[in-house]
């Protein structure tokens, strides 16, 4: 997880503490979205799924795959698209 692979020491062992009452305590799981949403953490998930989105393209086309399931894996790709 990219906002937890940028904590060290005791940060880390915070969040952790964080992640795990957030498992039932709503207000816990707004202050996971803060901490993730404050240094930009959304914004690298993006890119990593964008990178990762194209490289299934190309292997799409690479490998040959034939109808329906190249359909089907064409549009679960497209779907991870950020929608702006």
């Amino acid at each position: 997880m990219l906002g937890l692979n940028r904590l060290e020491g005791r940060a880390r062992e915070d969040f952790l503490a964080l992640l795990d009452r957030a498992r039932h305590d709503e207000a816990a799981c707004e202050d996971v979205r803060r901490q993730l949403r404050d240094p930009g953490v959304v914004w690298r998930c993006a890119l990593t799924i964008e990178v990762y989105r194209q490289r299934a393209l190309r292997l799409l086309d690479t490998v040959g795959a034939q109808e329906p399931a190249r359909g089907r894996l064409l549009g679960m790709i497209r779907g991870l698209a950020w929608p702006g």
